[in-house]
């Protein structure tokens, strides 16, 4: 189990999530490594901030569907959020046939399935209101 700084924590997902919208407004085909890395980190940041703020640590994983569906299991996702979760998870640090690296490398086979910006920031909005600290999901959404 870690524990976290929650101001670092909390200003993370809020740049992450700030990376992400920009690079989706504004990337190309070849800048869907880069978002999907920035939106897994901001969902992962949120979800160890609710675990932290419930229990003082988390457990130290990168699963996002570990975190959100085991570890978080009290927290009601839509189906829309729920699949997006997913997908995002499937390509988020763990991605078999796209190692790290060369997630980032164009290829004319590979498709993204991600989830949108507009889902993600819903998901993390609820994830934050549901902890000690609701008002944090404005100042998190608001980066």
């Amino acid at each position: 189990m870690r524990t976290l700084n929650v101001e670092i924590n909390w200003k993370g997902i809020g740049d992450y999530l700030s990376a992400a919208r920009t690079i989706e407004q504004h990337g190309t085909s070849n800048t869907s490594g880069p978002k999907i890395h920035c939106q897994g980190l901001a969902l992962e940041l949120a979800l160890k901030f609710y675990l932290w703020n419930r229990a003082g640590s988390y457990i130290g994983t990168h699963d996002l569907e570990f975190l959100a569906f085991d570890q978080c299991r009290n927290l009601e996702f839509t189906d829309e959020e729920t699949e997006g979760i997913k997908n995002l998870n499937t390509q988020y640090l763990r991605d078999e046939e796209f190692p790290f690296p060369a997630r980032y490398r164009p290829t004319s086979t590979r498709v993204f399935l991600s989830i949108s910006q507009h889902v993600l920031e819903n998901v993390i909005s609820k994830i934050i209101q549901s902890t000690s600290q609701p008002k944090l999901a404005e100042r998190i959404l608001a980066r």
